[in-house]
């Protein structure tokens, strides 16, 4: 229609032109006209175009939302499936794990009683204290078992958050380095406290961030053992860094090597010899922090540094 309406006013255009071809014998009416004509040709061409580019532009970004539309589909969808492969390859790792550590009690007490089994087929009459310390033995392997099960479940349920509560976190790190007292004296490591005074409580349970504290202390004292000459210390550090508690426990141990690094956070993952440990640990650490809401990383430096961030607690939690 607008099209049209154009080439209607082209022809009344040419029309006036072809009957004045000298501008100067034009009358004044005339020449108004086609003044007017030709902005009103004008301001329609512009218009057109205008429309024109106001329609490709739509069409562009009617088109751009429809691509990102389908990246982020497909970007949901990719780490979605990237997401459930690390489940299936973590599950994978900890189930070959559970198998490995509950499989050498196991074996320890089927040895033990295919023992007694067979010195009673031969005959043999088994002393008491010899009985006795097998059976020990057995116990002891049972213990084993029991101990890798509950550290699995504190794994699977590292803390129920209904059962969130205000905690001096100061308090609980001064309570775990008394109960570790005799620990750390016997391996001669100093331990430094850093402890920033008036602090807001942290959101948790004191049982479940003094699992926290022991483990990474103990891992810690480990760490130092590697060490065969010089001074070993420890050093514990609070402070408040806006809506986070930060804890630093720092050893002048070993650094931590990429390789090792790699594999710190992962179930039954240690470098203790001899297969001492388990190597839940850093994992039931890691648990435990993730479901308070807080991070833990850890850097080299003059010796290793794990940084805790635990958010403060708030009345409306």
């Amino acid at each position: 229609m607008l099209t049209l309406f154009m080439v209607i006013m082209v022809i009344i255009l040419i029309s006036i032109y072809s009957a004045h071809k000298d501008i100067n014998n034009m009358g004044l009416l005339e020449v108004a006209l086609l003044v007017l004509f030709i902005s009103i040709v004008l301001f329609m061409s512009l218009d057109m175009i205008n429309r024109e580019l106001q329609s490709r532009v739509e069409e562009a970004v009617i088109f751009e939302r429809s691509e990102h539309l389908k990246y982020m589909q497909e970007r949901e969808q990719r780490v979605h499936y990237e997401t459930e492969a690390i489940k299936m390859t973590t599950l994978s790792t900890i189930t070959t794990g559970v198998i490995h550590e509950i499989s050498q009690p196991l074996n320890a007490i089927k040895v033990l009683a295919d023992g007694m089994l067979y010195w009673q087929e031969t005959g043999r009459e088994l002393e008491l204290q010899e009985l006795l310390t097998t059976l020990l033995n057995i116990s002891n392997q049972a213990n084993r078992i029991n101990d890798i099960i509950n550290n699995m479940r504190k794994l699977a349920n590292a803390v129920v958050e209904e059962d969130y509560y205000p905690c001096n976190v100061n308090e609980v790190i001064s309570e775990v380095l008394m109960v570790l007292k005799e620990q750390l004296a016997s391996h001669n490591i100093e331990v430094e406290l850093q402890l920033a005074a008036s602090l807001p409580r942290v959101r948790g349970q004191i049982q479940r961030l003094e699992e926290i504290f022991i483990h990474l202390l103990i891992n810690a004292i480990n760490a130092l053992d590697e060490l065969e000459q010089g001074e070993k210390t420890i050093r514990c550090d609070t402070i408040q860094d806006e809506e986070m508690i930060i804890v630093e426990i720092v050893n002048n141990g070993p650094n931590i090597s990429p390789e090792v690094g790699q594999h710190i956070w992962n179930p039954f993952f240690s470098t203790r010899k001899g297969g001492e440990g388990i190597g839940l640990g850093l994992s039931i650490v890691q648990a435990i922090v993730s479901k308070l809401g807080g991070n833990i990383s850890y850097n080299n430096g003059r010796g290793v540094t794990f940084r805790l961030e635990l958010p403060i607690w708030r009345e409306k939690e």
